[in-house]
């Protein structure tokens, strides 16, 4: 198989893991072209966490580890994923047991994000929302939305610290913490 057919293999993949991909494509598309990067040192180990998918892609499919190594660091959409099902496997499972819901926290995050509006849909997808989608990522990436994540993957009504400079697995659980998303699934 050559590299496009795998990269392609790869990204329908990633595509089915969001469940709710049907009318997103374009949009995950753009997600899988861009590269994720972090000013923020210990975002390192949420970069790990995406690039892990590539492993569980290519032991399922019996290819050898490194084949998918062509493309680069981690990208904005294996970021989100793998950051969504790392949270939903350590703290949320304890609420809601063997659930899988890490769809439901990848599509919250690109909600947040504001790119899950009609703009982004496939049927109104369009150079002009391309370029949104290019600032807002460009926002989020360079930690330039403000203090309480407005702008970023995880908004806050209330923080006492400016939460660009906390790693995004802080924010997300500062996020679930406020929003109080982990009783959802508490058993009374």
């Amino acid at each position: 198989m050559d590299q496009e057919a795998l990269k392609e293999e790869y990204f329908q993949y990633l595509k089915v893991s969001t469940v709710n991909y049907y009318d997103h494509e374009c949009l995950l598309r753009y997600l899988f072209s861009r590269e994720f990067y972090s000013p923020v040192r210990l975002d390192e180990d949420r970069v790990a966490w995406g690039l892990l998918l590539r492993n569980g892609f290519l032991l399922k499919n019996d290819i050898p580890l490194g084949f998918l190594d062509f493309i680069g660091t981690c990208t904005i959409l294996e970021l989100l994923l793998g950051l969504a099902q790392q949270y939903d496997e350590y703290v949320m499972q304890r609420y809601s047991g063997d659930v899988n819901r890490s769809h439901l926290w990848f599509w919250m995050m690109v909600d947040n994000l504001g790119l899950y509006s009609a703009e982004y849909k496939d049927q109104m997808w369009n150079d002009r929302s391309k370029e949104n989608c290019r600032r807002i990522l460009d926002i989020f990436l360079d930690r330039q939305y403000d203090q309480n994540c407005h702008g970023g993957l995880f908004p806050l009504e209330t923080v006492t610290v400016d939460m660009r400079e906390i790693p995004l697995w802080g924010q997300i659980n500062h996020y679930f913490r406020e929003k109080k998303l982990w009783n959802l699934y508490r058993e009374e």
